[in-house]
Formats: C-alpha cells, sequence, structure tokens
C-alpha cells in the first residue's frame, strides 16, 4: 500500500483509518501525524501521511577524517 501511495499519489495526503491493534507499520511509510481515537468500541488510529518523491532525510555525511 505504502509504494503505491507514494508512487502514484506524489504531493497529496493520505489519511488511514486502521485498528490500534493492527500491524499498521506494514504500509511502509511514516505517519506525519497520528490521533488515537475509538471507531465504536474498537481502539483506533488515523494516520496522515504527507506523500512526496524522494526522501525527507538528511543525507549521511561521512565522519572527518
Amino acid at each position: 500500500m505504502g509504494d503505491t501511495l507514494k508512487q502514484r499519489y506524489q504531493g497529496w495526503r493520505a489519511v488511514v483509518l486502521a485498528a490500534a491493534a493492527s500491524p499498521y507499520k506494514a504500509i511502509g511509510l511514516r505517519p506525519s501525524r497520528s490521533i488515537e481515537l475509538m471507531n465504536g468500541s474498537i481502539p483506533s488510529r488515523l494516520l496522515f501521511f504527507d506523500l512526496y518523491a524522494g526522501s525527507r532525510r538528511a543525507p549521511r555525511t561521512p565522519p572527518p577524517t
């Protein structure tokens, strides 16, 4: 799911409602925001994903020699 979102929907924001006990980390993307809530009697999370090309991690610089 994460690959499809990242490749086809760059520039969009995706929101996923997932049960808190579900393996939502398997989506493969880091949520920009996560809200814990109850969906009826089911503990859940509302996950927000900002979709962009590439990575937002700062490139690693080699240690000075």
